[in-house]
Protein backbone atom coordinates (compact mmCIF):
# COMPACT_ATOMS: atom_id res chain seq x y z
CA UNK A 1 0.00 0.00 0.00
CA UNK A 2 3.11 2.46 0.47
CA UNK A 3 3.07 3.32 -2.99
CA UNK A 4 -0.11 5.25 -2.78
CA UNK A 5 1.63 7.45 -0.12
CA UNK A 6 4.14 10.49 -0.20
CA UNK A 7 6.22 12.71 1.74
CA UNK A 8 5.87 12.05 5.45
CA UNK A 9 2.88 10.24 5.06
CA UNK A 10 4.90 7.19 3.34
CA UNK A 11 7.58 7.83 6.10
CA UNK A 12 4.29 7.59 8.64
CA UNK A 13 3.12 4.05 6.65
CA UNK A 14 6.54 2.73 6.24
CA UNK A 15 7.52 2.81 10.33
CA UNK A 16 4.46 0.64 11.25
CA UNK A 17 3.89 2.01 14.24
CA UNK A 18 1.58 0.47 17.27
CA UNK A 19 -2.05 1.36 16.61
CA UNK A 20 -2.13 2.41 13.39
CA UNK A 21 -4.99 1.83 11.52
CA UNK A 22 -4.91 1.85 7.43
CA UNK A 23 -8.65 2.80 7.27
CA UNK A 24 -11.11 4.14 4.05
CA UNK A 25 -11.03 8.27 3.97
CA UNK A 26 -14.45 8.62 4.20
CA UNK A 27 -15.21 6.31 7.54
CA UNK A 28 -15.03 6.44 11.14
CA UNK A 29 -12.48 8.42 12.68
CA UNK A 30 -10.67 9.96 9.18
CA UNK A 31 -15.05 10.38 7.97
CA UNK A 32 -15.55 12.79 10.98
CA UNK A 33 -12.40 14.59 10.60
CA UNK A 34 -13.00 15.32 6.59
CA UNK A 35 -16.85 16.30 7.38
CA UNK A 36 -15.45 19.02 9.99
CA UNK A 37 -12.79 20.35 7.66
CA UNK A 38 -15.01 20.08 4.68
CA UNK A 39 -17.83 21.82 6.46
CA UNK A 40 -15.86 24.88 7.54
CA UNK A 41 -16.64 26.79 4.60
CA UNK A 42 -19.47 26.83 1.77
CA UNK A 43 -17.33 28.90 -0.11
CA UNK A 44 -17.28 26.79 -3.16
CA UNK A 45 -20.92 26.15 -3.37
CA UNK A 46 -22.54 29.18 -3.44
CA UNK A 47 -22.79 28.92 -7.60
CA UNK A 48 -24.84 26.13 -7.31
CA UNK A 49 -26.69 27.22 -4.51
CA UNK A 50 -27.45 30.11 -6.70
CA UNK A 51 -28.47 28.11 -9.50
CA UNK A 52 -31.45 26.78 -7.77
CA UNK A 53 -32.99 30.19 -7.29
CA UNK A 54 -35.33 31.37 -4.76
CA UNK A 55 -38.05 29.49 -5.62
CA UNK A 56 -38.80 26.53 -3.53
CA UNK A 57 -37.28 23.14 -5.51
CA UNK A 58 -36.85 19.91 -4.95
CA UNK A 59 -33.36 18.56 -5.03
CA UNK A 60 -31.90 15.12 -5.35
CA UNK A 61 -28.12 15.33 -3.32
CA UNK A 62 -26.54 12.25 -4.11
CA UNK A 63 -22.86 11.34 -2.79
CA UNK A 64 -24.54 13.60 0.01
CA UNK A 65 -21.65 13.08 2.36
CA UNK A 66 -21.79 14.86 5.49
CA UNK A 67 -24.51 16.81 4.49
CA UNK A 68 -22.62 20.51 3.45
CA UNK A 69 -24.78 21.18 0.63
CA UNK A 70 -27.93 19.73 1.98
CA UNK A 71 -27.78 22.02 4.48
CA UNK A 72 -27.63 25.17 2.77
CA UNK A 73 -30.34 24.10 0.60
CA UNK A 74 -32.75 23.58 2.75
CA UNK A 75 -31.75 26.83 4.99
CA UNK A 76 -32.60 28.55 1.73
CA UNK A 77 -36.01 27.18 1.23
CA UNK A 78 -35.78 23.87 -0.99
CA UNK A 79 -36.74 20.70 -0.06
CA UNK A 80 -33.69 17.98 -0.31
CA UNK A 81 -33.61 14.16 -0.46
CA UNK A 82 -29.77 13.04 0.58
CA UNK A 83 -28.13 9.84 -0.39
CA UNK A 84 -25.19 8.40 0.73
CA UNK A 85 -23.72 4.98 0.55
CA UNK A 86 -21.71 5.78 3.83
CA UNK A 87 -23.50 5.13 7.47
CA UNK A 88 -20.67 7.47 8.92
CA UNK A 89 -21.37 10.15 6.56
CA UNK A 90 -24.96 9.98 6.98
CA UNK A 91 -24.66 9.88 10.76
CA UNK A 92 -22.66 13.52 10.14
CA UNK A 93 -24.98 15.10 7.99
CA UNK A 94 -27.83 14.06 10.40
CA UNK A 95 -25.56 16.12 13.11
CA UNK A 96 -25.33 18.86 10.88
CA UNK A 97 -29.69 19.41 9.99
CA UNK A 98 -29.94 18.70 14.00
CA UNK A 99 -27.78 21.62 14.28
CA UNK A 100 -29.85 23.92 12.09
CA UNK A 101 -33.52 26.01 13.04
CA UNK A 102 -35.91 22.70 14.02
CA UNK A 103 -38.52 24.47 11.44
CA UNK A 104 -35.98 23.46 8.21
CA UNK A 105 -35.66 19.81 9.26
CA UNK A 106 -38.92 18.78 7.60
CA UNK A 107 -37.98 19.39 4.31
CA UNK A 108 -34.86 17.27 4.36
CA UNK A 109 -34.47 13.72 4.10
CA UNK A 110 -31.49 11.20 4.41
CA UNK A 111 -31.44 7.71 2.74
CA UNK A 112 -28.83 4.95 2.32
CA UNK A 113 -28.41 3.67 -0.85
CA UNK A 114 -25.79 2.86 -3.50
CA UNK A 115 -25.71 5.97 -6.47
CA UNK A 116 -24.59 3.83 -8.77
CA UNK A 117 -27.74 1.90 -9.08
CA UNK A 118 -30.06 4.03 -7.17
CA UNK A 119 -33.64 4.15 -8.39
CA UNK A 120 -36.29 6.21 -6.26
CA UNK A 121 -38.84 5.72 -8.58
CA UNK A 122 -39.68 10.32 -8.32
CA UNK A 123 -37.67 13.06 -9.84
CA UNK A 124 -36.94 16.21 -8.61
CA UNK A 125 -35.93 19.57 -10.18
CA UNK A 126 -32.07 19.26 -9.58
CA UNK A 127 -29.51 16.60 -8.85
CA UNK A 128 -26.54 17.43 -7.13
CA UNK A 129 -23.34 16.01 -7.47
CA UNK A 130 -21.06 18.13 -5.38
CA UNK A 131 -17.99 17.32 -3.13
CA UNK A 132 -15.83 16.51 -6.54
CA UNK A 133 -17.56 13.10 -6.28
CA UNK A 134 -17.49 12.87 -10.60
CA UNK A 135 -13.83 12.52 -9.60
CA UNK A 136 -13.52 9.64 -7.29
CA UNK A 137 -14.89 7.46 -9.33
CA UNK A 138 -13.30 5.23 -12.40
CA UNK A 139 -14.99 5.55 -16.33
CA UNK A 140 -17.84 2.84 -16.05
CA UNK A 141 -18.67 4.26 -12.41
CA UNK A 142 -19.16 7.69 -13.76
CA UNK A 143 -21.08 6.96 -16.48
CA UNK A 144 -23.35 5.01 -14.24
CA UNK A 145 -23.61 8.00 -11.75
CA UNK A 146 -24.61 10.35 -14.78
CA UNK A 147 -27.45 7.38 -15.61
CA UNK A 148 -28.85 7.94 -12.13
CA UNK A 149 -28.66 12.02 -12.22
CA UNK A 150 -30.91 11.32 -15.48
CA UNK A 151 -33.24 8.84 -14.06
CA UNK A 152 -34.23 11.22 -11.23
CA UNK A 153 -34.64 14.85 -13.38
CA UNK A 154 -37.74 16.12 -14.08
CA UNK A 155 -38.24 17.36 -17.91
CA UNK A 156 -36.00 20.56 -17.69
CA UNK A 157 -34.19 19.51 -14.77
CA UNK A 158 -30.98 20.38 -14.36
CA UNK A 159 -27.61 18.68 -12.81
CA UNK A 160 -25.35 20.39 -10.96
CA UNK A 161 -21.78 19.03 -10.50
CA UNK A 162 -18.05 20.05 -9.65
CA UNK A 163 -15.17 18.82 -10.43
CA UNK A 164 -11.42 19.13 -10.67
CA UNK A 165 -10.10 21.12 -13.79
CA UNK A 166 -6.48 21.01 -15.62
CA UNK A 167 -5.68 22.29 -19.09
CA UNK A 168 -2.43 21.61 -20.45
CA UNK A 169 0.49 22.66 -19.92
CA UNK A 170 0.34 22.70 -15.85
CA UNK A 171 3.03 21.70 -13.65
CA UNK A 172 3.23 18.59 -11.05
CA UNK A 173 3.23 20.13 -7.38
CA UNK A 174 2.40 19.28 -3.86
CA UNK A 175 1.03 20.78 -0.70
CA UNK A 176 -0.77 19.98 2.95
CA UNK A 177 -2.16 21.50 5.68
CA UNK A 178 -2.86 20.40 9.39
CA UNK A 179 -5.92 21.24 11.68
CA UNK A 180 -6.08 20.44 15.82
CA UNK A 181 -8.94 17.80 16.54
CA UNK A 182 -10.95 16.82 19.11
CA UNK A 183 -13.43 13.88 19.01
CA UNK A 184 -14.69 12.38 22.51
CA UNK A 185 -11.38 12.59 25.03
CA UNK A 186 -9.28 12.06 22.10
CA UNK A 187 -7.02 15.21 21.28
CA UNK A 188 -4.85 15.56 18.05
CA UNK A 189 -4.19 16.83 15.03
CA UNK A 190 -5.58 15.72 10.92
CA UNK A 191 -3.34 16.28 8.67
CA UNK A 192 -3.92 16.36 4.65
CA UNK A 193 -1.84 15.90 1.72
CA UNK A 194 -2.13 15.86 -1.77
CA UNK A 195 0.10 15.02 -4.77
CA UNK A 196 -1.78 17.18 -8.19
CA UNK A 197 -0.05 15.40 -11.08
CA UNK A 198 -1.98 17.03 -14.21
CA UNK A 199 -0.12 15.22 -16.96
CA UNK A 200 -1.41 12.18 -15.53
CA UNK A 201 -5.10 13.63 -15.04
CA UNK A 202 -4.90 12.18 -11.93
CA UNK A 203 -4.76 14.00 -7.97
CA UNK A 204 -3.45 11.54 -5.03
CA UNK A 205 -4.83 12.87 -1.34
CA UNK A 206 -2.69 11.45 1.89
CA UNK A 207 -4.50 11.55 4.83
CA UNK A 208 -3.32 11.38 8.62
CA UNK A 209 -5.24 11.49 11.62
CA UNK A 210 -3.11 10.70 15.33
CA UNK A 211 -5.01 11.75 18.38
CA UNK A 212 -4.17 10.88 21.90
CA UNK A 213 -6.47 10.09 25.18
CA UNK A 214 -6.21 11.30 28.36
CA UNK A 215 -4.29 8.34 29.62
CA UNK A 216 -1.36 9.41 26.87
CA UNK A 217 -2.48 6.18 24.21
CA UNK A 218 -2.14 7.17 20.76
CA UNK A 219 -4.12 6.00 18.04
CA UNK A 220 -3.25 6.47 13.98
CA UNK A 221 -4.87 6.47 11.50
CA UNK A 222 -3.64 6.77 7.77
CA UNK A 223 -5.66 6.64 4.26
CA UNK A 224 -4.99 7.40 0.66
CA UNK A 225 -7.03 8.04 -2.74
CA UNK A 226 -7.16 9.44 -5.70
CA UNK A 227 -9.27 11.50 -8.23
CA UNK A 228 -9.43 12.34 -12.11
CA UNK A 229 -8.35 15.44 -13.19
CA UNK A 230 -10.70 16.37 -16.59
CA UNK A 231 -10.00 19.14 -18.85
CA UNK A 232 -13.46 21.09 -19.91
CA UNK A 233 -13.89 19.04 -23.35
CA UNK A 234 -12.96 16.04 -21.26
CA UNK A 235 -16.04 16.54 -18.80
CA UNK A 236 -18.21 17.74 -21.58
CA UNK A 237 -17.59 14.41 -23.32
CA UNK A 238 -18.64 12.13 -20.71
CA UNK A 239 -21.93 14.00 -19.88
CA UNK A 240 -22.65 13.68 -23.64
CA UNK A 241 -22.14 10.15 -23.59
CA UNK A 242 -25.34 9.77 -21.12
CA UNK A 243 -27.35 13.07 -23.07
CA UNK A 244 -26.38 16.02 -20.72
CA UNK A 245 -24.88 19.33 -22.81
CA UNK A 246 -23.53 21.74 -20.34
CA UNK A 247 -25.63 24.82 -19.82
CA UNK A 248 -23.50 27.22 -17.76
CA UNK A 249 -20.57 27.15 -16.27
CA UNK A 250 -19.37 29.14 -12.83
CA UNK A 251 -16.27 31.69 -13.09
CA UNK A 252 -16.62 32.25 -8.89
CA UNK A 253 -13.69 33.01 -6.64
CA UNK A 254 -12.71 30.36 -5.78
CA UNK A 255 -10.92 31.43 -2.28
CA UNK A 256 -12.23 30.42 1.19
CA UNK A 257 -14.66 33.44 2.56
CA UNK A 258 -13.40 33.14 6.03
CA UNK A 259 -9.81 33.65 6.80
CA UNK A 260 -10.18 30.89 9.25
CA UNK A 261 -10.43 28.48 6.77
CA UNK A 262 -7.64 26.11 6.06
CA UNK A 263 -4.89 28.15 3.57
CA UNK A 264 -2.59 26.62 0.79
CA UNK A 265 -5.26 24.81 -0.56
CA UNK A 266 -4.88 22.67 -3.71
CA UNK A 267 -6.59 23.61 -6.93
CA UNK A 268 -10.09 23.66 -5.86
CA UNK A 269 -13.48 22.84 -7.74
CA UNK A 270 -15.61 24.17 -11.02
CA UNK A 271 -19.42 23.93 -11.27
CA UNK A 272 -21.63 23.60 -14.17
CA UNK A 273 -24.88 22.76 -15.10
CA UNK A 274 -26.41 20.90 -17.54
CA UNK A 275 -29.36 19.42 -19.18
CA UNK A 276 -30.33 16.42 -20.55
CA UNK A 277 -30.67 16.43 -24.57
CA UNK A 278 -32.19 13.04 -25.00
CA UNK A 279 -34.70 11.04 -22.37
Amino acid sequence: MNEKFFGSFRTIAALELPRTSMTPPFEGVLGECYSAVVGADAHDLQWALDRLGSYPGTVLDLCCGGGRFLTEAVSAGHTVTGVDISQDMLHAATRRMASTDLGIQSRARLLAGDALTLDLEETFDYVILGGLTITLFGTEERAALLRTAARHLKPGGQLLLDYSPVEDPQEDHTGHFTVPVAIGDQRGFYDVGWSWRPNVRQSVTNTYCELVDRHGVTDRYLSAFSFKLFTGAEMSAELQVVGFEIAQVSDVDQKPSSPDVVHDLPPLNLWLAAELTAA
